[in-house]
């Protein structure tokens, strides 16, 4: 009896899908220099059963192909990129490989880990710190202030937002929001009505210019220069009479990747397939810079603050918080020093000592 044509049809695309899989691997051996033989077909079989279509059998196929792969000699963002665009055709749509990194509408990338911070929970605006937490926060970012101001140093803290805050627009719809006031929200005006601490929050001054300018980046988790920028501006208006401002400033536009970190994108190995966004820098020359030294502390995100903070004040030191040790007050007689949290680090203010 010979075979219908569609069970033939059947067994030609599914050959054809698995000819496509070898080409995608085959093309990672080369480029990588790496020599490997995967019996994963033996493991993929297991999971097989007669109701599967032959497409969920090759999705199968290509999930165990994919993890073996991973726990062998390849770095897993070798794999993503193949995996991730075979899955997108299967699919019918863009996936995301990454456990830390969602989707977004008109493709913009969002860092959702948890495991780096709680983005997500900052996010959704229904799960605030207990007010025994902001307590805590709030004595420990005052005995600080106090321990500093003993000293005649000014201080303040900073809060970046998570890119979601501002881009809201652009997360994707299964991401229930239930309010705009985040926990850092919460926690800073609760710093502000219990303390005598300075809070540079640049949170509402980037909503209002998100239209004009591009504050993030769409395929990184980091704010552009233009958006540190912003909060340089509120940082120099609450140190000096006259702070500076981004209105009327030039803006340089280039595709220089390597100024940027371009995490989100690199997590998911997709770069070829979505791109990477330009860089913007804002020209800044000041000929007269803030005589003050000023110690700023901060994370990833300090990064794109630090030419700024180079170029207006006349001594400054700007280090990551891992690097900040006590000593370093003594050593560099600051007149300033601010504590930079991204968002989805805010809490961490009650950890640091100065």
């Amino acid at each position: 009896m010979k075979r219908p044509f569609y069970k033939k049809c059947e067994t030609f695309t599914a050959l054809i899908l698995v000819l496509i899989i070898l080409v995608f691997f085959a093309a990672t051996f080369i480029i990588e220099g790496q020599y490997i033989f995967v019996a994963s077909a033996r493991d993929a079989k297991k999971e097989y059963t007669e109701e599967n279509t032959v497409f969920e059998n090759a999705k199968i196929f290509i999930k165990t192909f994919e993890d073996t792969f991973s726990e062998s000699v390849f770095k897993r963002s070798s794999i993503t990129p193949y995996a991730s665009k075979i899955n997108s055709v299967l699919l019918n749509g863009k996936t995301i490989d990454s456990p830390d990194v969602t989707l977004g509408k008109e493709d913009w990338l969002f860092y959702t880990t948890t495991t780096d911070g709680q983005p997500l929970i900052d996010y959704a605006g229904n799960d605030y710190f207990s007010e025994e937490k902001m307590s805590a926060i709030t004595q420990n970012v005052e005995a600080n202030r106090q321990k500093l101001e003993e000293l005649g140093i000014e201080f303040a803290v900073m809060v970046v937002p998570n890119k979601e805050q501002i881009y809201s627009e652009y997360m994707p719809d299964t991401v229930h929001r239930f309010s705009e006031v985040s926990r850092s929200d919460v926690l800073l005006d609760y710093i502000s009505k219990n303390s005598n601490v300075n809070v540079i929050n640049p949170k509402q001054e980037l909503l209002e210019l998100k239209d004009e300018y591009p504050l993030y980046y769409k395929y990184d988790s980091h704010w552009t220069d233009i958006g540190a920028f912003t909060a340089y501006s509120q940082m120099t208006k609450l140190f000096f009479e006259e702070g500076e401002s981004l209105e009327g400033r030039e803006i340089t536009v280039t595709a220089d990747t390597n100024r940027y970190h371009a995490d989100l994108i690199k997590m998911t190995g997709l770069g070829s397939w979505f791109g990477y966004d330009n860089y913007y820098e804002v020209s800044y020359e000041k000929e007269e810079p803030y005589d003050k030294t000023i110690l700023f502390v901060g994370d990833s995100c300090r990064e794109a603050l630090e030419k700024y903070i180079k170029k207006g004040f006349e001594n400054s030191v700007v280090i990551h918080r891992n690097d900040y040790t006590p000593e370093l007050i003594e050593q560099i007689k600051p007149d300033i020093v601010v504590l930079e949290f991204a968002e989805r680090y805010s809490e961490k203010m009650g950890d640091i000592v100065l």
